[in-house]
């Protein structure tokens, strides 16, 4: 949720509407309706990765759920009825405010063990890919033991040569690259069904033109035969090659940022397919 500034202003303004308010209340109250948004939010978003949230969709949330200070004054009137309320019940019986009391250490207790849960949730899922390193749970230069205890056994492993592969495309959309004498990550791949994206919002399934332009744009750009897909003889700084078919046909794109430690593949249409993290040189 906190991706998106304008949730994140809306929350803002609430809390001014809400400033008379006891600090400690007043961020129990800002938590519950930021746990009503993400509910919301969820639905929405659930079928696409965060990225391709349209701005709409947030705006048709915050609209439906209110105007800031329409919800600041209901809150304010739904304290100022419950402590009418409860005047009346401490009147009329000590029992009663005793349960009353009971309720709410309970509601508090539940609230946060909720939010402690969920933020163990956020952690454990572990979305945002950094250049040049990888998550922040697993990254470039960890070990094999590393990837084994994150994400268990692989579906697949092929050892060739001076690299070891471990596939966990299927599960997690990640397959990693190892350099079999030191057993060290040489490359974190994100595939389709990576659910996570850059901190600059760059996902699979992004255009070749947003991820230009939000990674600052190729510095050159080439192509080059089928045959050389995997070959970079035009260079590795910020480098856009085009692949070709022997009849001119483009079949995809990469492009390579080295000194960020980035490199991202296309297919023929121009959408990204995979970003693979590395070492920056």
């Amino acid at each position: 949720m906190n991706k998106h500034p304008e949730i994140r202003h809306y929350l803002r303004e609430i809390e001014k509407e809400l400033s008379d308010m006891d600090s400690d209340l007043k961020k129990s109250i800002i938590n519950e309706i930021n746990e009503h948004l993400e509910e919301k939010f969820h639905f929405i978003e659930s079928p696409v990765p965060d990225s391709e949230v349209k701005a709409e969709d947030v705006k048709k949330i915050l609209e439906d759920f209110g105007e800031p200070k329409e919800i600041a004054s209901e809150y304010k009137r739904q304290l100022l009825d419950e402590k009418e309320s409860f005047d009346k019940r401490k009147k009329s019986s000590a029992k009663v405010i005793i349960l009353v009391l009971a309720l709410l250490v309970i509601v508090v207790f539940v609230i946060i063990a909720g939010l402690f849960l969920l933020g163990e949730d956020k952690e454990e899922a572990d979305s945002t890919i950094y250049e040049g390193l990888g998550l922040s749970s697993i990254q470039i230069g960890d070990d094999l033991n590393k990837v084994l205890d994150t994400y268990g056994n692989p579906e697949d492993r092929v050892d060739s040569g001076n690299t070891i592969w471990l596939d966990y495309r299927e599960k997690e959309g990640i397959d990693f690259l190892l350099n079999k004498q030191s057993e060290e990550i040489t490359e974190i791949r994100f595939n389709p069904g990576f659910k996570g994206s850059l901190k600059n919002g760059i996902t699979i399934g992004s255009m070749l033109d947003e991820v230009q332009n939000l990674s600052g744009g190729a510095l050159n750009s080439t192509r080059i035969n089928l045959s050389e897909s995997h070959d970079y003889t035009h260079g590795w700084d910020r480098v856009l090659y085009e692949i070709v078919d022997g009849t001119g046909d483009t079949v995809s794109y990469k492009f390579i940022d080295a000194k960020k430690g980035i490199l991202f593949w296309f297919d023929s249409s121009g959408m990204s397919t995979q970003i693979v993290v590395f070492t920056p040189f």
